[in-house]
């Protein structure tokens, strides 16, 4: 059982850093459009930083 929560614990975090990675390439490469959707760069930036 701990075993398989460790393993679904490790996905969970995997996922959350490419979307995370997605999200920070998408702000570099249309920052404004990404920054009047609500996604600053530097916000985004803080969670890829929390998860990596």
């Amino acid at each position: 059982m701990v075993t398989q929560l460790s393993a679904a614990n490790k996905a969970l975090e995997q996922a959350g850093f490419v979307i995370v990675a997605a999200g920070l390439t998408w702000c570099l490469e249309d920052a404004e459009r990404s920054a009047a959707e609500g996604y600053e760069l530097a916000d985004v930036q803080k969670m890829f930083t929390r998860l990596a």
